[in-house]
């Protein structure tokens, strides 16, 4: 039975989450100070055959304060992080399936034009001005790193 539920995992056609019982591990260690035997707890352990960790993807402990460590990632999203795992981490783990990336790019931030064109205003130049330092036509297409960069060119300019 279990080998064919694993089976059924891997071959799905579906992106599968799946969730295993734990319990708390424990070692026997000798106390320093005391010298006597204490039962030490070390974290949780699956239920689960040995080596099932093997068969997924990416593999997530999660602690009884809700922190997540990755014992194993093929993705790189988790690898060496601990983290609290959300929303945010279900679509950097959808986008990587969807798409294979390693890393979700973060929307670019929007220019703030009135800024901008406030910032060479003050600076002394004129809008015309401006886009001949940019040496283009149009520079609402720009992101908001090329136009930091121009109004770094600017200031230069004014020194």
């Amino acid at each position: 039975m279990h080998n064919r539920l694993v089976e059924s995992i891997l071959t799905s056609k579906c992106h599968v989450i799946a969730t295993l019982r734990a319990k708390m591990e424990h070692v026997q260690e000798k106390d320093p100070t005391t010298g006597k035997t204490v039962v030490k707890k070390i974290g949780m352990n699956p239920i689960q055959r040995d080596g099932m960790e093997y068969e997924f993807t990416v593999f997530i402990d999660v602690d009884q304060d809700h922190n997540a460590t990755s014992s194993k990632d093929r993705t790189s999203l988790v690898d060496g992080l601990v983290f609290r795992p959300g929303v945010d981490t279900g679509k950097a783990f959808l986008a990587w399936l969807e798409t294979g990336a390693d890393v979700i790019e973060p929307e670019p931030e929007p220019v703030n034009w009135v800024g901008f064109w406030a910032n060479v205003k003050k600076l002394g130049f004129t809008e015309a001005e401006a886009y001949a330092v940019a040496e283009v036509e149009n520079i609402e297409d720009w992101s908001r790193e090329k136009v930091t960069e121009l109004l770094g060119k600017l200031k230069r300019m004014k020194q």
